[in-house]
């Protein structure tokens, strides 16, 4: 009896390795229509940012104020535990990207002082801005242009 389970352990270890198929990359559109499921390497969301296997995310301010953030979750394995707000803008890489339930799921390294690895659904966290994008809108621009343009007024005028 203890042949056969060393035989079979191994065997179903090494097949179930081998059925976890990674697609190397999943736009909100494909994750929607569940046309693509499970671990991506890459995803595109409906915004069309792109986030990567290895890529280094940072957190914005809870969307509750002086509460716990709603969407990034500390995750324990099988207990999900509300992340403080203290985390803001600490940054953390992307370990693995699941796709489920219609969902982008990226999990992530832990932050220093905690000590598990985020879990974070990137579509709603940075619709509440819980996640700082990468793409700025356009007000956001406009106000560096302006802090540039000011520097470099600034400069000019010290300079003569």
């Amino acid at each position: 009896m203890k042949k056969i389970l060393f035989i079979l352990i191994p065997l179903f270890s090494i097949s179930y390795a081998y059925s976890q198929n990674i697609s190397p990359s999943a736009t909100y559109q494909e994750a929607l229509t569940k046309k693509v499921k499970g671990l991506v390497n890459t995803y595109i969301t409906e915004s069309g940012e792109s986030f990567s296997v290895g890529d280094t995310i940072t957190l914005g301010p809870a969307f509750a104020e002086g509460k716990n953030y709603s969407l990034v979750f500390q995750n324990a394995g099988m207990d999900l535990y509300p992340l403080p707000n203290t985390a803001v803008g600490e940054e953390v890489i992307i370990k693995k990207i699941k796709i489920q339930m219609k969902t982008a799921i990226v999990v992530t390294t832990r932050i220093p002082p905690l000590v598990y690895g985020l879990r974070i659904p990137i579509e709603n966290a940075l619709k509440k801005k819980e996640v700082k994008s990468s793409i700025i809108s356009s007000d956001e621009a406009l106000a560096e242009l302006k802090k540039a343009k000011d520097k470099l007024d600034l400069g000019s005028r010290t300079l003569r």
